[in-house]
């Protein structure tokens, strides 16, 4: 599954505003504070299918809208985006190597190593993720 995160970020940015929290007993979530009638963002209904409030997992469906506030998926789409930048800087730093690995074998003349040769494979199939291959 590949998130659009660019497109996720744009939503959350629309979004209201937290705090969101779960409320009573049935699937209300609300924002901010206040007279929680007044500040319904959504209804969740439970999981078996007869679209009830008070259904089972209906609280437990409100309890996870709630958590997924635009606070934290902004947190974790800046967390997405830190890891990102790790593995590119590292994917390069490993490329880098490898040139070099490579370089002082042909230098020596000797056959590239089975370190150097699974190095190439791993940068080479991990590259071909990042593009939609696998």
């Amino acid at each position: 599954m590949t998130v659009d995160t660019k497109h996720l970020r744009e939503l959350l940015e629309k979004a209201t505003p937290g705090p969101w929290s779960a409320i009573g007993s049935a699937g209300y979530v609300q924002a901010g504070e206040g007279h929680p009638r007044h500040n319904i963002l959504a209804v969740a209904y439970g999981h078996d299918g007869n679209h009830q409030i008070n259904a089972p997992g209906a609280r437990e469906n409100g309890e996870y809208i709630a958590a997924a506030n635009p606070a934290t998926v902004s947190a974790l789409l800046d967390e997405i985006e830190r890891k990102d930048a790790e593995i590119a800087r590292l994917r390069e730093a490993l490329a880098d190597l490898i040139a070099h690995a490579a370089g002082c074998e042909a230098l020596l003349h000797v056959e590239p190593t089975q370190t150097l040769l699974n190095a190439r494979s791993a940068l080479d199939h991990s590259q071909g993720e990042e593009h939609g291959n696998k």
